[in-house]
């Protein structure tokens, strides 16, 4: 369930320095933590299904949304799982910004 961990220190050591997902995602210093990565997509379906979903009707209106316990925006979500070569997998238009 690391893989993210794992997927967003390999995009760093790929990309080096720069103002993308990754790189924010560990650069990120809230709630007084400083390990968060980009989650995988199996990690970012499950925060969908058991926070932003939690209804399971399939549905997301935003943070006002009452079975949306993680104040997920109706929005698509990086995450660290690759597509191909130049592509990332995404879920859920532009991309929002989900640390795990």
């Amino acid at each position: 369930m690391r893989a993210g961990e794992f997927h967003t220190e390999r995009i760093i050591a790929n990309q080096g320095l720069g103002n993308y997902a990754a790189q924010l995602c560990a650069a990120y210093q809230g709630g007084n933590y400083g390990d968060w990565y980009l989650p995988s997509k199996y990690t970012l379906n499950l925060m969908w299904l058991n926070l932003a979903d939690s209804d399971g009707n399939g549905l997301n209106s935003g943070p006002s949304d009452p079975n949306n316990l993680g104040n997920f925006a109706a929005d698509f979500y990086w995450s660290s799982t690759e597509l191909d070569s130049l592509l990332a997998q995404e879920k859920g238009s532009p991309m929002a910004l989900h640390c795990a």
